[in-house]
C-alpha cells in the first residue's frame, strides 16, 4: 500500500469533514426541534422589553441578555467582596452582582426543618395595576410563577418560590439596590435594562416582582399578598 503523504492526507480529511457537514441537520430543522421552557421564554421577553418595542431596541436588548449570560459563567474568576444584608447576601463582581438568599434552619437533619406556614398558592397579590390582566399561571416543584400582560404586550412577572439557598443574579452596571420593607420583611428594590424588580422574603418563602411598573405600584402589589 502506497503510504500516504501529505497532501494526500489533507485532502482525505477534507472530503471527511465535508461528508459529516452534509449529513447535519439544516439550522431550520434544528430550531424546530428545540423546546424552550415557559419560565425561560417568559424571561427572555422581560429581557428583550415585549413585542411593541422597534427591531433595533429588541436586538439591542438581546445583545445585552447574551453579554449577561457570557459574564454569568465567568464570574467566578473576578470575585470581589461579599456584602451582607441582614436576610440576604450580596456577592458583588466585576459586571454583576447575585443576591443570595440563605435558608433560615442551618441543620443535616431533615426533620429538623420547619415546613412553610403557607402553601405556594397562598398569599398571592390581591393588588394588580389596572392595566394588567393575569396571562398565565404556572406552577413547578417549590415555585408558583404568575405572568400578567396589559395591551401593550408588556409583561408583569410575579414569582413565589421555597426558600432553600436562592441565588439571583443582576447585571450591576447603572444599578443601585435599595433597601425596603414590605409588611415587616426586609426587601431590595433596583431597576435593571428599563425593568423594576422587588425581593423579599418571609422565612419560608422567597418572592419577585419585575416589569415596568413604578416602585410604588410593585410595592403596593407586595403588600397586597402579605
Amino acid at each position: 500500500m502506497e503510504p500516504l503523504n501529505e497532501v494526500k492526507l489533507k485532502a482525505l480529511t477534507d472530503a471527511y469533514l465535508d461528508s459529516l457537514l452534509t449529513d447535519l441537520p439544516s439550522e431550520a430543522e434544528l430550531a424546530s426541534q428545540q423546546v424552550l421552557s415557559k419560565r425561560f421564554l417568559n424571561r427572555m421577553d422581560l429581557l428583550t422589553g415585549s413585542r411593541h418595542r422597534t427591531p433595533r431596541t429588541w436586538k439591542k436588548m438581546l445583545l445585552v441578555a447574551a453579554i449577561i449570560s457570557a459574564i454569568l459563567a465567568t464570574a467566578v474568576s473576578v470575585y470581589a467582596y461579599r456584602e451582607a444584608i441582614a436576610a440576604f447576601f450580596i456577592n458583588v463582581y466585576e459586571k454583576y452582582s447575585e443576591i443570595i438568599i440563605p435558608t433560615t434552619t442551618e441543620t443535616n437533619d431533615p426533620s429538623d426543618v420547619t415546613e412553610p406556614g403557607n402553601s405556594l398558592t397562598d398569599n398571592l397579590p390581591t393588588h394588580v395595576p389596572a392595566e394588567y390582566r393575569e396571562k398565565s399561571r404556572q406552577t413547578l416543584i417549590g415555585m408558583l410563577q404568575i405572568t400578567y400582560t396589559n395591551d401593550a404586550g408588556d409583561i408583569l412577572l410575579f414569582e413565589k418560590m421555597e426558600q432553600g439557598s436562592q441565588h439571583i443574579g443582576i447585571n450591576t452596571e447603572g444599578v443601585e439596590i435599595e433597601e425596603l420593607t414590605v409588611d415587616g420583611c426586609q426587601a431590595l428594590y433596583y431597576s435593571n435594562l428599563g425593568q423594576n424588580n422587588l425581593i423579599w422574603a418571609d422565612g419560608a418563602y422567597i418572592y419577585t416582582i419585575t416589569g415596568f411598573i413604578n416602585q410604588g405600584e410593585i410595592v403596593k402589589m407586595a403588600i397586597s399578598g402579605r
